[in-house]
């Protein structure tokens, strides 16, 4: 991947543990960084793995990105990383689960840096579309979707509007008045 900043087709990929903080809430820190550690090490293996990149982690969280030639690949590893985490956080006891948000669309991608710190940004319109992509598991957005191939496809069902693929196991995200915030 080009580092100099520069538009690109790729496919964008959010991911949270869900109540991560209900379920840490009273627990020592200390006891709490291996987990995360954890956690990093799975997403970061499963994310270059699939030839991808993570671009940061944000707490429980993090955003992953795939080129398009990867994209297949990608939502692969991320459904197989979300079976595989969610057994990991049933065996410490947490009420938790890996959600995962996915776009495939036009975002400015580079290496930028604060003057002291280089890192790998991703940043504009399809991003933010991909972060708000509702999920109770993995939804991908229909443009996404079009970027697998039809054994993969056959992994996600159609749900809502606007369109989006969510897998066939997850349940469905409760609708929302329109209008509305709840």
């Amino acid at each position: 991947m080009r580092t100099e900043p520069h538009t690109q087709e790729l496919l964008i990929v959010f991911m949270d543990i869900s109540h991560f903080e209900r379920a840490m809430r009273g627990k020592d820190p200390q006891t709490i960084a291996p987990h995360l550690e954890g956690f990093y090490k799975r997403v970061g293996a499963a994310v270059r793995g699939a030839g991808g990149h993570v671009c940061k982690y944000l707490g429980d969280g993090a955003i992953c990105i795939f080129e398009e030639a990867e994209a297949d690949g990608g939502v692969c590893a991320v459904a197989d990383l979300k079976s595989e985490l969610d057994g990991w956080m049933a065996s410490l006891g947490w009420d938790c689960e890996l959600i995962v948000q996915a776009h495939f669309g036009s975002a400015l991608v580079g290496t930028f840096s604060d003057g002291e710190t280089t890192f790998l940004e991703v940043v504009g319109r399809a991003v933010n579309t991909a972060a708000t992509l509702d999920s109770t598991g993995i939804t991908l957005s229909a443009e996404a979707f079009r970027k697998l191939s039809p054994e993969t496809r056959k992994r996600f069902k159609k749900h809502s509007r606007p369109v989006t693929y969510i897998r066939s196991e997850d349940p469905r995200t409760r609708r929302r008045p329109r209008g509305r915030d709840l």
